[in-house]
């Protein structure tokens, strides 16, 4: 960030050799920041009213990543889907790069109850369409690393469309 002149993907190399965690929160804090503003200098506002879980029914559980395919992200995942109690738990995918068939995106695929590839919407439309699915909780498995900070994706968690 301009604060620190250092990108998070720069801060990550240093995080083994560097004792001031500070650093890397301002790092963040800064990106998070620069997304909030690029929404605001869009005209657009973060979602503010959220689906609310009725008694007996699942909690809707978000991952969203670029790495839903043949990527660290979409094989470090494939056991977490898994394990999910679909009892109590509803998991959603929303994958922000497509992937044409490898084995990874397959067992992606058949873990995760849906899947969604959103590698051709906007930032603002992936927001939107999370939000009408009611999602209580988002996870941001890319951070802000690679492609998510490059292609500016994390203005879809920006603009909070899930509560959490």
């Amino acid at each position: 960030g301009q604060e620190t002149g250092m990108t998070p993907v720069e801060a990550l190399v240093l995080i083994g050799t560097y004792t001031d965690h500070s650093l890397f929160l301002r790092i963040a804090r800064n990106f998070a920041l620069r997304s909030l503003a690029r929404v605001q200098q869009a005209g657009r506002a973060p979602f503010t009213k959220y689906a609310r879980l009725k008694a007996g029914s699942r909690l809707k559980i978000g991952y969203i990543s670029g790495g839903f395919r043949h990527h660290p992200d979409g094989k470090n995942m494939q056991g977490v889907f898994e394990r999910h109690d679909r009892s109590r738990f509803e998991i959603f995918c929303f994958s922000l790069k497509r992937d044409h068939g490898t084995a990874v995106q397959e067992k992606l695929q058949a873990t995760c109850e849906h899947f969604m590839d959103y590698t051709d919407l906007d930032n603002y439309e992936a927001a939107s369409r999370i939000n009408k699915l009611g999602i209580h909780i988002l996870f941001d498995v890319n951070g802000y690393t690679g492609e998510g900070v490059r292609q500016q994706r994390n203005i879809i968690l920006a603009l909070s469309p899930a509560k959490l």
